[in-house]
């Protein structure tokens, strides 16, 4: 592995040894995107005195390859075994909780009406409600479990959320939350989450 400048951000990209010479040949620069850091290089478009594009390091890396994930959530982790290949809800899967979220938890938000934590998940383009619950804990570890059945390998929703939770608790999250994706989603195969 080796660390290419981003500029004079002070930032660093880290690349595979075998991509380093290639990806060296150019200035990148750091930039930001919500909350994560990425590389990025804006040449000049030919035949066109003031046109740019923008080409990111991973993009580089990779080639045209469709979307690109970033398998640790690092947008300046450019190791080729850190890359692959995703759909758009494969890489959302894959997100950081939103900066507006108000429980601070991914896929959970207060419901002021019963006073509940609601948890929740996103697939196919259809939101699936997974349960009220008073604990905020018990429906981010709900909105855990959700996201691996949905997402397997790409899910990255509240990973410690276990923490605190004894094993009855869990194992009844556990039912109540893939009974809920068996009838949203009876294709999925949640026989591998509990």
């Amino acid at each position: 592995m080796k660390l290419i400048p981003l500029g004079r951000s002070g930032r660093f990209a880290a690349v595979d040894d075998a991509d380093f010479s290639r990806v060296n040949r150019y200035r990148w620069r750091a930039t930001r995107r919500g909350r994560k850091w990425y590389a990025m290089r804006t040449p000049r478009v030919a035949g066109h005195p003031t046109a740019q594009k923008r080409i990111y390091m991973h993009r580089f890396i990779a080639g045209d390859v469709g979307i690109i994930d970033h398998e640790d959530g690092d947008g300046l982790n450019n190791q080729r075994h850190n890359l692959r290949v995703a759909t758009k809800a494969q890489n959302t899967a894959n997100s950081d909780v939103s900066d507006r979220s108000e429980s601070g938890v991914k896929n959970v938000r207060w419901n002021k009406a019963n006073r509940k934590w609601i948890a929740y998940a996103k697939a196919d383009q259809r939101c699936i409600h997974l349960g009220s619950f008073a604990d905020l804990k018990e429906a981010a570890y709900a909105a855990h479990v959700a996201s691996v059945v949905l997402f397997g390998e790409f899910a990255n929703c509240n990973r410690d959320s276990s923490v605190g939770l004894d094993v009855v608790q869990r194992r009844a999250i556990d039912e109540r939350v893939t009974a809920r994706i068996r009838v949203r989603f009876p294709q999925r195969d949640t026989s591998g989450c509990m």
